[in-house]
């Protein structure tokens, strides 16, 4: 038994003292080799040290508040091992993060710290982990990972403190060979295999301390003998430095006169070569130039000669073309002259023979029409509306037939096909595609085979269903029952005639239905999925399957460049062509420029631009682009650039339009026609200008734009315009009991120009004013008491409400057209992807990019811009079926939060559709989860709140949200991380306007929102969360709302709580100040609205006598009553009304506004100082704002009455400014 203990004793002793001696010998070595002290080893790798014990968090030098990529998955140091290694009581890396609370966080090295502080784990952690020395898979860090591994086997995990003889022999000869090993690396075997040898022999008794005495005493003999003759050492060198300092200075006085005497001959020598050298160089100097004189004469000549042949020759040249070109020109206009006379004569034989021939049809069935309407009229069998209604369709179909510009497609022969078979048509396609016109000229085929034509627009049909009959035989046209614009499905309108429809088709086989519908991304979800009458085989889309083919698309450009007399250049055009396969052919006229304007007005395009035109996408319809572009010059003169953007050319002619309306009224009248339809659901009703067109608010407030005289408005001018503009901007839409209206004819998302100008009034029923802080905020600078650049630069600290990563996710949202400034090639591959998607073109291509890019997979922020622009920022829904799983495994790995909630869906969800994936419900929670972990801005886990409104209103998957929301409630109820509990109510309920989310998840609301929900959100929720509790008789308590927001009111200005990242603090602010008014507006109760300002202005007097304690928990608290006006008062646009309201409050905010433009003034005044005495002008900041901030408090300051001027102000407080 003992001898296994001494056993256990002497193995233990050989790993702790020579193992740990041999690690040290190795951290040495590689601390040499790299000329680093342990200290600066230390602090070179500090992060990845940092990040080895605390390896969930981020600390102030993770780069995009990312962990870094070498972070474990579990913990490998212990706090008490990073105190042996790092100073937390000492000053921080400069990158440290004040604010922070994480233990070592951007703690630098002890400077006292040496190799023996650190034991045998540390010495291994920090050699496997960032030595040089020991790569991956080498002998010395396997002989590293074995010593450690043996150390834990023998006695750190050891049950009982005994070794066997021969476990004690054969481990003692693998530690010795491991030590040695390491020892070898350091050139230190030999003195490594006496000590083993010495651990092996010595005893484990009091005779060691023994032997340790004699060493010792033996060693201060030998140190008292080296000392001895150390002195004598010194003593000798010193006699022997005085002989070598005189032999120095003997030997130096020698050089010096030598160097001098050398000095003078090398000068001499030198003098002489520089005078040879100028005279050599005078020579060559008279030589060069007289033979460039002898070579400038003869190149004259020769360029003479060389010029006459050229001139010669091209004159014969010339000659010979200008014969050559005179006698085509002359074959060409003899050949055209003849064939044109005889086209010419061809033409009006078939336009006189046809005009006879429909002259009779038309007069026979207009005899036999008058005889039928007369004699059903008579006997009662036809009523009047009808009657109307069947002559406005009649109406709109003899106006279709006589538009030379339609042209027969192959989706017109397929909706016949479907009409003959299945008595319904549905036709989809995007706005100008051609819709209405397929099915005119449908409705006029069965109109000749005693069909009666019946057209309703829009909603119409709802109104008047009656006027059809099953026991006639009927085709009726409904145009856009869903809408225009917006097109949605109505469950309380639609369905119930849509069931009509329905049953009809199943009753009668007289009956014909043709439908148009507006198509969108998410049309066969919103509409073409909610009613069984939508079935497959009925539709024709206009916009996929049956888009035009560039045939179609060639006779159709060409029919309305007919139609407005533009003819194409000389150059034949060739019309039955595939420009996607296909090369077009090029211009052979040699056109100057793509389009002309030719001397009898007429314009001229270049054939490759007509090809070029064609090959576009269009936003619109490309039937109506061509229209437009035929029609307005001056949208032909932008040739293939207007087909490219049309939206963009449209938004320039309307501005052009707004320039030009200051100086011509016809420009101001189309001007303000446009905005006028656009403002009226793109609808103008022609019966206005017969009765109050200049009674109209509206048309009057937009006219003010530029006469702010009560100047009349004169009908003649308004119809004037919308001829001038029908059939390029407005076009022709009917409705049967009235006369004809328009419409505008560009798309929805198109903002017409100068409508939004400052000095216009605004239109009626916009947005509410808690939104529209971001554009009124360009008003600030107007204002006196406003803070300006410098102040938000030196004052208005950013630290709680924005990161580095809320910054770069966050510079494309900003735009507001949704077009970033700059977007790089992976977005711009990924629109094309998407495009090629949704228009179903080269198939094949996308299969082919989309394997290679799964194979080849590019850098992670590469493809998140490449899924950015193939989803369109998460905005554009897609089919997902091609690669689907590519796209699907790139978009999980890859993508943002924005990409991720748009095609992903639990699979516990309802909602089944080809444009999203199905997730485990679990992995999809994790996914959101980590994404929530890893990002601290409001804008992400604002999103991912909205996405569970998505999932639990519009999917109704309410068990999958609700599982979302207790888990984090259960991992975010951390003060640190409670905000993001505040973002997901936020994103939920859209800060509170969708109230719609409480009945749903009414115990959730009732039991957090008050405790983690925003201010915004709470007011917003208020009332229908007190109305939803069981007794629904209860009057909402706006008391206890006004308690609820005191106490958030002061957590937000004393803590800093309720902030959110990314989002300045001083339009969150501001959006407060206009919740509390609209608040007002709403409950009528000015004492409720008033007790509460006067709550926040006791607030922030408590923030101002304990700054030293608040400041710097809220740094930005100080500027809040300023910004809380602006809100509260629209930036004084609405003054009065607030006065009205809290007229107290008002006074005492506004001898607040005089207050803190002094203490800017102050402020500044001293950090100019400091900036001229080049002090700490960060320090300095600091200081002046809370040395005077005792002037923004009333209490320790003189008082200020609302008539005060601001220089009288100033002077009462300057006794009271100390600096």
């Amino acid at each position: 038994m003992q001898k296994e203990r001494e056993n256990f004793y002497r193995i233990s002793t050989i790993i702790v003292d020579h193992g740990k001696e041999a690690l040290t010998l190795l951290l040495d070595n590689e601390l040499n080799s790299s000329n680093q002290t342990l200290e600066d080893f230390i602090n070179l790798n500090q992060h990845e040290i940092y990040h080895l014990c605390f390896n969930r968090y981020t600390c102030c030098q993770c780069v995009n508040r990312k962990l870094p990529l070498t972070a474990p998955a579990s913990r490998v140091l212990h706090p008490d091992q990073l105190n042996i290694l790092l100073d937390k009581t000492g000053q921080t890396l400069s990158c440290h993060n004040i604010k922070s609370a994480a233990q070592f966080c951007c703690c630098p090295a002890k400077a006292t710290l040496t190799t023996k502080h650190l034991d045998l784990t540390l010495l291994r952690c920090l050699l496997i982990n960032f030595a040089s020395i020991c790569p991956l898979n080498s002998n010395i860090r396997l002989a590293v990972d074995d010593l450690t591994g043996y150390r834990n086997k023998l006695y750190g995990h050891a049950q009982e403190a005994r070794c066997s003889d021969s476990d004690y022999k054969l481990y003692k000869s693998q530690i010795e060979t491991v030590i040695l090993t390491i020892a070898k690396s350091c050139k230190k075997e030999n003195e490594m295999k006496q000590k083993l040898k010495d651990a092996e022999v010595r005893p484990l008794d009091e005779t060691i301390c023994q032997q340790y005495q004699n060493c010792l005493l033996f060693d201060i003999q030998q140190n008292e003998e080296i000392k001895t003759e150390i002195n004598m050492l010194r003593e000798q060198s010193r006699q022997n430095k005085d002989q070598i300092f005189q032999r120095i200075l003997e030997t130096e006085k020698k050089i010096t006169t030598n160097i001098t005497s050398q000095r003078e001959t090398f000068t001499k020598k030198i003098e002489g070569i520089t005078e040879n050298v100028t005279q050599k160089d005078e020579i060559l100097y008279q030589r060069i130039q007289s033979l460039q004189v002898k070579v400038i004469d003869e190149v004259n000549m020769n360029s003479k000669e060389i010029i006459k042949t050229i001139k010669s020759e091209t004159e014969d040249l010339q000659m010979k073309h200008a014969e050559l070109i005179g006698n085509l020109n002359q074959t060409e206009h003899n050949f055209r002259s003849k064939t044109e006379e005889q086209l010419e004569g061809i033409l009006t034989q078939v336009e006189q023979a046809r005009q006879d021939i429909n002259d009779q049809i038309h007069n026979l069935s207009d005899d036999v029409k008058e005889t039928v309407i007369n004699q059903a009229i008579k006997t009662g069998k036809l009523d009047v509306k009808k009657q109307n209604l069947m002559d406005h369709s009649n109406a709109i179909i003899h106006g279709h037939l006589y538009d030379e510009t339609f042209v027969k497609t192959a989706a017109l022969e397929k909706g016949k096909t479907i009409l003959n078979e299945q008595s319904l048509l549905i036709i989809l396609g995007k706005g100008g595609s051609g819709k209405t016109q397929i099915a005119l000229h449908l409705a006029s085929v069965y109109k000749d085979e005693g069909y009666i034509p019946l057209f309703f627009s829009d909603k119409d049909v709802i109104k008047y269903r009656d006027l059809i009959s099953m026991a006639e035989k009927s085709i009726v046209i409904v145009e856009d029952l869903f809408g225009r614009t917006n097109v949605d499905f109505y469950e309380d309108s639609h369905r119930n005639i849509l069931d009509i429809f329905s049953n009809c088709l199943k009753a009668s086989t007289l009956l014909k239905i043709i439908f148009t519908i507006r198509n969108d991304p998410k049309c066969s979800e919103n509409i073409l999925a909610k009613h069984d009458i939508f079935d497959k085989k009925c539709i024709v889309n206009l916009d996929y399957d049956y888009r035009l083919s560039d045939k179609e698309r060639m006779t159709i450009i060409l029919s309305h460049m007919r139609h407005n007399s533009i003819i194409p250049c000389k150059s034949p055009v060739k019309i039955d062509i595939c420009l996607d396969d296909d090369p077009y052919p090029s211009c052979s006229s040699e056109c100057t420029a793509d389009v002309i304007t030719l001397s009898d007005n007429n314009t001229q395009i270049c054939t490759n631009t007509v090809y070029e035109c064609c090959m576009c996408d269009t936003y619109l319809g490309f039937p109506a682009t061509c229209r437009m572009f035929c029609h307005d010059k001056s949208l032909t003169v932008l040739g293939v650039a207007y087909f490219r953007n049309t939206n963009q050319s449209l938004k320039n002619k309307v501005a052009n339009l707004f320039s030009e309306g200051f100086d011509k009224l016809s420009c101001r009248y189309q001007y303000c026609v446009l905005v006028y339809t656009a403002l009226k659901c793109n609808f103008f009703d022609n019966n206005i200008l017969g009765s109050h067109i200049e009674n109209d608010e509206l048309f009057k407030k937009i006219f003010s734009i530029f006469d702010d005289k009560k100047t009349k408005i004169r009908k003649t001018l308004v119809q004037q315009a919308i001829l001038t503009l029908e059939g390029g901007y407005l076009i022709k839409s009917s409705k049967f009991d009235e006369d004809i209206s328009f419409k505008i004819n560009f798309s929805s998302d198109f903002q017409i120009t100068g409508i939004f100008n400052p000095w216009n009034p605004p239109p009626p029923d916009c947005a509410d004013d808690g939104d529209s802080f971001q554009e009124q905020s360009i008003f600030d600078e107007s204002k006196d008491y406003e803070s300006t650049d410098d102040e938000n630069s030196l004052f208005d600290s950013e630290s709680e409400d924005s990161n580095p990563e809320s910054d770069t996710n966050d510079t494309n949202d900003d735009n507001d057209d949704g077009e970033p400034w700059f977007r790089r090639y992976p977005e711009l591959i990924g629109e094309y992807i998407r495009t090629c998607i949704i228009e179903k073109r080269y198939i094949s291509f996308v299969k082919l990019f989309l394997e290679r890019l799964s194979t080849r997979v590019p850098s992670p922020e590469q493809m998140n811009e490449f899924l950015t622009g193939l989803t369109r920022r998460g905005t554009c829904l897609m089919n997902l079926t091609v690669n689907s799983d590519i796209i699907r495994d790139s978009a999980l790995k890859y993508g943002d939060v924005n990409v991720l909630c748009l095609i992903f869906r639990p699979k516990s969800s309802t909602t089944k559709h080809y444009n999203f994936y199905e997730l485990d419900d679990s992995v999809l929670q994790d996914k959101l989860i980590a994404i929530m972990d890893e990002n601290q801005s409001y804008k992400t886990i604002a999103e991912i709140g909205n996405f569970l409104y998505r999932i639990g209103i519009q999917d109704e998957n309410h068990e999958f949200v609700q599982r979302f929301l207790d888990c984090i409630i259960d991992k975010y109820n951390k003060r640190e991380n409670v905000y993001k509990v505040r973002y997901i109510i936020d994103g939920m309920s859209g800060k509170g306007s969708r109230t719609d989310v409480v009945p749903h998840f009414i115990e959730f609301m009732q039991k957090h929102l008050i405790t983690y929900g925003s201010i915004k959100a709470i007011i917003g929720l208020w009332e229908v969360l007190n109305t939803e509790t069981p007794n629904n008789s209860q009057t909402v308590s706006y008391i206890q709302l006004m308690a609820v927001l005191e106490n958030k009111f002061k957590h937000h200005i004393l803590l800093g709580a309720d902030v959110e990242h990314g989002v300045k603090y001083k339009l969150q602010t501001q959006e407060y100040g206009a919740c509390i008014f609209d608040l007002g507006i709403k409950i009528q109760d000015n004492k409720l609205i008033e007790e509460l300002i006067f709550k926040l202005i006791e607030i922030y007097e408590v923030f101002l006598g304990g700054r030293l304690t608040y400041h710097f928990e809220s740094p930005n608290s100080f500027h809040f009553l300023v910004y809380f006006y602006n809100g509260f008062t629209k930036f004084d646009s609405r003054k009065e009304d607030a006065t009205k309201m809290c007229p107290f409050g008002m006074k005492k905010l506004h001898c607040h506004l005089k207050r803190y433009k002094i203490f800017l003034k102050k402020v500044r005044e001293a950090i100019s100082h400091a900036n001229q005495s080049e002090e700490d002008v960060v320090n300095i900041e600091l200081l002046c704002i809370l040395r005077n901030m005792n002037i923004l408090n009333p209490k320790s300051s003189e008082p200020i009455s609302e008539n005060d001027d601001d220089d009288d102000g100033e002077q009462a407080f300057k006794k009271q400014v100390r600096y």
